[in-house]
């Protein structure tokens, strides 16, 4: 199977060795995690992201901040900026995997949409590039969903499936260009 996350090696008999077309992009909105969330997760979703990450060898922030980046942003670009070792790739900045940084405290809020998964009780900060936090903002806003919930909603649907959110039909419907959520504000 194809390591998601991983590096990606271009092999003569691996079918994803060709290259992808370079269109300029630099990425460099995404070379730095300078902003903190705070995300709380039901047990059941935390012990599948840690055992992904395990999977994957990868560590979760760099996990989550792919998921989300592909969320916002789409699979090409993900792959663009990975096959090119920029943005969230970039050699020269140190995964940030712990911090004894403040993250300032708020309050869950918003109707659960995952009774089925217990309660909301597990807790981590993530650290992100402050553009795909104004971007996740902003998807929020539209959705009228606190950012907290969203996040969670992203990720419960990225180890779950679409499926299993149909309520909620704004994380399925296509998110729209820049200008169109900006349109909507």
């Amino acid at each position: 199977m194809f390591n998601f996350f991983g590096n990606h090696s271009a092999k003569q008999n691996d079918p994803f060795c060709g290259k992808l077309a370079d269109y300029g992009k630099t990425f460099d909105d995404f070379k730095e995690s300078d902003v903190a969330i705070k995300i709380w997760l039901p047990e059941p979703a935390e012990e599948k992201l840690r055992e992904l990450c395990g999977y994957f060898a990868v560590s979760r922030p760099a996990f989550l901040r792919s998921i989300y980046f592909v969320y916002l942003y789409g699979r090409y670009d993900f792959e663009q900026m990975r096959s090119k070792s920029l943005g969230l790739f970039c050699a020269s900045d140190a995964d940030v995997m712990f911090s004894r940084l403040q993250v300032p405290v708020t309050h869950r809020s918003g109707t659960s949409t995952t009774p089925e998964l217990g309660k909301n009780a597990e807790d981590f900060k993530l650290w992100l590039p402050s553009k795909m936090k104004v971007d996740l903002q902003r998807l929020a806003n539209r959705a009228e969903t606190p950012l907290s919930q969203f996040l969670r909603e992203v990720l419960v649907s990225a180890l779950f499936g679409h499926g299993y959110l149909a309520e909620r039909t704004a994380l399925t419907r296509s998110a729209g260009t820049e200008a169109d959520i900006d349109s909507k504000e």
